[in-house]
């Protein structure tokens, strides 16, 4: 395999290969499910296996020349499209490329393919909300046109439902390739948001779901990494079986006490120093402009409301995360017994979606601490409207 620490969905996987090897793979498919399950990381791997030049037990041995430039993204034969920033830059005469953008887009877009090259897990992200049609246009010119290699064309698409922002036009553009697509030519889509492709697209398509990670899972895989199995557990129950966040969370897991402190007191203690201090982690964890640790900070809110919803149920539960809070946790339902602590999930849910708009973090995390503290207080939290 080219990714050793890629936990391998072997029902999917092994149901592609079988359809290979009885020459019965579908000209597109796709890979859909929840984020962090391994949805990129299969389609580059399966790709691999498709060119590897010595396969090893129906995998790829991701050693030989095909295996190494598919995993550094540097075969001809394996385009990678994901979504791009739009462009004010002359195309040059293939269409949309990445000299079309900035030089710091073309630094984040190089080390992003770096970190991917290693961790199937990492989430390519340039802050994009569609996929140009000039792409699918230059791949169209481009597949129809003589290969000098050998094997498989491979076409992987992340993000896909960004074809289908806007006009559509990206996504009618596939679906005319779709249509009529070349021998030994494979679309592998993924996407994490399957109702948001055409229908069209989609029944062009033989689609395989991803269920997230068990808990068992992804304590084991670091348990594997030599990580204790306390810290691992933690873990793992916290990234809710998305393995990309649970890697985040173990980088930076010297800063989940100080976290837990800042919300825990800005929550529910009624401290206005931490509200402060509240407003300054999220401005800080987003000006260093990595969306994983920036989510990381919510995932912690998320879990010490569930803890407490547990706890609320059943005061002896041993299924909450953090354990050492179990008597302040007690102490916060005793002196809120009508605190409502399902719609605080529904408030940090809300958000978690207004910052990824334009917004102002500081007056949102104000928000955030004021519906907390008014349904400790007893009053339902109302939800935004999203468009």
């Amino acid at each position: 395999m080219i990714y050793p620490n890629l936990i391998l969905n072997d029902t999917i996987f092994n149901s592609l290969v079988k359809s290979h090897k009885l020459n019965r793979l579908p000209h597109a498919i796709i890979l859909h499910g929840n984020s962090g399950v391994g949805k990129e990381g299969h389609a580059i791997e399966f790709s691999a296996y498709l060119n590897c030049e010595v396969k090893e037990k129906l995998r790829a041995c991701g050693r030989c020349s095909n295996c190494i430039r598919i995993s550094s993204f540097q075969h001809s034969n394996v385009k990678l499209i994901i979504p791009m920033p739009a462009s004010n830059k002359p195309k040059n005469s293939d269409g949309f490329s990445i000299n079309t953008l900035s030089l710091a887009q073309q630094k984040s877009f190089m080390n992003a393919l770096k970190e991917k090259e290693n961790n199937p897990y990492y989430k390519i992200n340039l802050k994009a909300n569609s996929i140009p049609i000039d792409i699918i246009r230059h791949i169209r010119k481009d597949l129809f046109m003589s290969s000098i290699e050998e094997g498989w064309r491979i076409i992987i698409i992340f993000d896909a439902e960004k074809l289908c922002t806007g006009t559509q036009a990206s996504a009618n553009a596939l679906l005319k390739i779709l249509e009529e697509p070349p021998e030994k030519t494979l679309f592998i889509l993924t996407t994490s948001y399957q109702n948001q492709l055409l229908e069209t697209i989609k029944s062009r398509c033989q689609s395989f779901y991803f269920t997230n990670h068990s808990v068992n899972e992804i304590k084991q895989f670091f348990q594997n990494k030599n990580i204790e199995e306390k810290k691992s557990y933690m873990i793992a129950k916290m990234s809710d079986g998305n393995l990309g966040i649970a890697l985040q969370l173990i980088e930076n897991y010297e800063s989940i006490p100080k976290d837990i402190e800042i919300i825990f007191e800005a929550f529910f203690s009624g401290n206005d120093s931490f509200n402060q201090k509240f407003q300054n982690r999220l401005q800080d964890l987003n000006r260093v402009g990595n969306r994983e640790l920036f989510d990381n900070f919510f995932q912690i809110q998320l879990q010490l409301i569930r803890d407490l919803m547990l706890i609320k149920m059943d005061e002896k539960n041993n299924e909450i995360i953090f354990f050492q809070l179990k008597r302040k946790y007690l102490q916060i339902i005793k002196d809120n017994p009508k605190a409502h602590f399902h719609s605080m999930l529904e408030a940090i849910e809300d958000t978690i979606y207004m910052d990824q708009g334009n917004v102002n973090l500081s007056l949102n995390a104000i928000s955030l601490i004021f519906d907390i503290q008014s349904c400790l207080r007893g009053n339902e939290y109302q939800p935004v409207i999203k468009f």
